[in-house]
């Protein structure tokens, strides 16, 4: 799991900067991360974020998302992330290159007021290129699935 602490700033009308520092639980180890959040062209939300670990390890994590609008209450939001690393650590279990892919699919009701909205989703792991050879080799899970449900608002 990786927690982190940023300062962001907007660069423009559509996108904002972000600069500060994440911890990796799973790994035990500190980074400095940089990254550009926004909407890009037909509005699709789109991250990217880069942590540099104080091991010298790279991570780099790309994520998109859109929101499909189905009526005035109903929304659709498909989501798919990317995580890539610039070296081996199969000690983390990481190897060079794509590592994982996340994606989910969030069926949303928005209240009358918008400001509250609960959600049903279902998302979907899996590990990409030799890191799925490496979790095979340490009897691990190479892909997994899950149901999330909950309750987005906003004051």
């Amino acid at each position: 799991s990786l927690s982190s602490l940023a300062y962001w700033k907007p660069l423009s009308i559509f996108w904002n900067g972000e600069a500060g520092v994440a911890y990796d639980t799973e790994n035990d180890n500190a980074a400095i991360m940089a990254g550009i959040v926004g909407t890009a062209p037909y509005f699709i939300e789109t991250d990217a974020r880069a942590y540099l670990y104080t091991d010298g390890q790279l991570r780099l994590d790309l994520g998109a998302e859109y929101e499909w609008r189905l009526d005035q209450h109903w929304v659709v939001i498909p989501e798919v992330g990317l995580t890539t690393f610039s070296k081996d650590d199969h000690n983390n279990g990481i190897t060079k290159g794509l590592n994982e892919m996340e994606t989910e699919v969030r069926l949303i009701y928005e209240t009358f007021n918008r400001q509250l909205a609960p959600y049903l989703g279902v998302s979907y792991e899996t590990a990409l290129g030799k890191a799925r050879s490496l979790r095979r080799q340490d009897n691990e899970s190479v892909d997994g699935s899950s149901l999330t449900a909950g309750v987005k608002f906003w004051f």
